[in-house]
């Protein structure tokens, strides 16, 4: 069973103890350190080695919120404060739960299986990812679906989409679900063959059957040019290829 490697932070010493207190009695749970000086949390988690962070949302010298963006690869955080104006904040951030003081032993409870849950799932999906199969300079890719690989032909792709936390690979004969996000698996499609048009697609150009500077047309069923990539997609497709009078 993983055990999760926790801080509490929070400028009510008090409070910092009572939220350590209930870490300590959790068995999945293990503290590492306790902070009421967010610097001090700050430069025990850029040493590595912490997973889950509880932290409190207003301080004097930075708020949570600006401690989690001030770290490049942020632990997953729990923000504990007295005020529920912050929680849409909270979602800039992805933060598991928000809690508001006083926080019962219950309610922390629920927070914590809420993160062990993600955090399981997360490194679960870190495994298949380094356990999956991709060969760039071939012609062809395998993913992993739960004890087997697949293997998928770089000339049978039409489109591949984003699903959550899963990709589903569209190809002549069938969808696959594959546990990874668009970024990965983009990095392995050769760039001639391939473009992103939006955070949730990627099209093989050979598939296109026409494009604007709104959308492009794959067997009849228009595909959005995402606000990012509007100003290089239909050149970047029409390059060289466009014949002129």
């Amino acid at each position: 069973m993983m055990e999760i490697t926790c801080l509490v932070l929070d400028d009510d010493e008090a409070y910092c103890d009572l939220v350590a207190s209930y870490v300590s009695k959790n068995n999945r749970l293990k503290l590492e350190g306790q902070y009421t000086w967010p610097a001090a949390a700050l430069q025990r988690i850029t040493q590595g080695g912490i997973q889950l962070l509880f932290a409190d949302m207003e301080m004097p010298e930075m708020t949570g919120l600006e401690l989690i963006k001030a770290i490049e690869k942020p632990p997953y955080v729990i923000f504990i404060t007295s005020h529920n104006r912050f929680a849409a904040d909270s979602y800039e951030v992805r933060a598991i739960d928000y809690l508001i003081k006083p926080v019962r032993p219950e309610r922390f409870t629920i927070a914590v299986n809420k993160a062990i849950e993600k955090i399981e799932f997360d490194k679960i999906h870190d495994e298949n990812i380094k356990q999956s199969h991709f060969y760039s300079e071939g012609e062809c890719f395998f993913i992993r679906t739960d004890s087997r690989y697949i293997k998928i032909k770089y000339e049978d792709i039409i489109y591949i989409e984003a699903e959550k936390d899963f990709v589903k690979i569209q190809t002549k004969d069938k969808a696959h679900l594959a546990l990874m996000n668009l970024k990965t698996i983009e990095g392995y499609l050769p760039a001639s063959h391939f473009i992103r048009i939006h955070r949730s697609y990627i099209i093989r150009i050979e598939c296109i059957h026409s494009v604007s500077h709104t959308d492009v047309e794959v067997n009849g069923v228009k595909f959005p040019i995402g606000m990012t990539y509007k100003d290089t997609v239909p050149d970047l497709i029409l390059k060289n290829r466009v014949v002129g009078r």
